[in-house]
């Protein structure tokens, strides 16, 4: 499974210039560099309150760039995710994507109240001591709770869906679209000053 975009910048004709080979390659590789950390930083910036709030800092974190030759292929690479940030995928996805249980009959969404103020999960609802299901009337549009007593009062702790559809939020296209113009000057310029 692929978890990352890639920029790809074809040099094919530099090794017929001789010489100036090496430092129109090296040009490239500087300007792809410069760029790639730009893109990193503006990914950065979507995913801590432009498109996305932090919570976990998981997301964040997975957030990697990278270059390697392939061919006579200058490659940067851009990475989120990984196993412990399956949304990672989803969210860049430029589709809605439909996320339904595997190991259990229902999606547990959390309320407020299984949150911590940061917006964490607290733990699996499983884990949350005297709880109790709350089961709609038939034939009511309501989704059935998961409640907990606390003292004297009874808050609703998630909510019990059979799948939910989950729309995209780029973090890093967004990111490479917004630096991909000045890329594009930085190769030309690079390019043209060896010439």
């Amino acid at each position: 499974m692929s978890r990352g975009t890639g920029l790809f910048i074809k040099n094919n004709a530099i090794s017929n210039l001789g010489k100036k080979a090496a430092s129109i390659q090296s040009g490239l590789e500087q300007a792809l560099k410069s760029e790639m950390m730009s893109i990193k930083r503006e990914a950065l910036l979507n995913v801590s309150g432009k498109s996305l709030e932090i919570r976990s800092g998981r997301l964040y974190k997975s957030i990697e760039v990278g270059m390697k030759r392939k061919g006579r292929k200058i490659v940067g690479v851009v990475m989120a995710g990984g196993s412990d940030v399956p949304y990672a995928r989803v969210w860049e996805s430029e589709q809605m994507t439909r996320i339904a249980p595997k190991n259990a009959k229902w999606l547990t969404i959390p309320t407020e109240h299984a949150l911590t103020a940061a917006g964490v999960l607290r733990g699996p609802a499983r884990s949350f001591e005297d709880t109790f299901f709350l089961w709609p009337k038939k034939g009511s549009d309501k989704a059935p709770m998961i409640m907990q007593k606390k003292g004297k009062s009874i808050v609703p702790l998630f909510i019990l869906l059979k799948e939910v559809w989950i729309g995209n939020r780029p973090y890093l296209k967004p990111a490479i679209n917004k630096r991909l113009p000045i890329l594009k000057r930085k190769v030309k310029a690079a390019v043209k000053g060896n010439i």
